[in-house]
């Protein structure tokens, strides 16, 4: 086997390693979207706004 294809499967593997590895968390983001929503895909979908406050009277 000359090294250009001992690259290019090393490459493979870690590339199909790293698509499995994101399409697993994605699962396990989803499920836990799902479990806290209450099963609701509008809720998840639904941003919490954020609150700038100055410290010290600052302005």
């Amino acid at each position: 086997m000359s090294p250009l294809y001992s690259v290019m499967v090393v490459t493979l593997v870690v590339w199909v390693g790293l698509f499995l590895y994101l399409w697993r968390l994605d699962a396990r983001v989803k499920e836990t979207e799902r479990r806290l929503a209450g099963g609701s895909a509008a809720a998840v979908a639904e941003a919490p706004e954020a609150v700038i406050e100055t410290q010290g009277g600052a302005r």
